[in-house]
């Protein structure tokens, strides 16, 4: 099981950051020309269908972590990722 699949560990998971929690921070990357965008998105408000709908915003911070999972996912090269720890994170 999710640590979201009941609401006591949901709340957990969400003061512990975890990315199963709905209500955790969400980061997107884009490549443009020859520069990366970032942008964060939070958890606004539940549908009536149950949907987490998320709100985004540019940002000029980003954890560490979240570069690490975006180098290893290969979103970003590993050159990109040691400039942009000394720099976002």
């Amino acid at each position: 099981p999710r640590c979201s699949d009941t609401p006591r560990a949901s709340a957990t998971c969400a003061r512990m950051r975890c990315p199963d929690a709905p209500a955790s921070r969400r980061f997107a990357v884009r490549r443009v020309e020859s520069d990366l965008e970032f942008f964060a998105a939070q958890a606004t408000r539940t549908t009536e269908g149950g949907e987490v709908e998320y709100h985004g915003y540019p940002t000029y911070r980003v954890p560490g972590r979240v570069l690490r999972q975006f180098k290893e996912q290969r979103d970003i090269r590993p050159a990109e990722y040691r400039r942009l720890v000394r720099r976002l994170g």
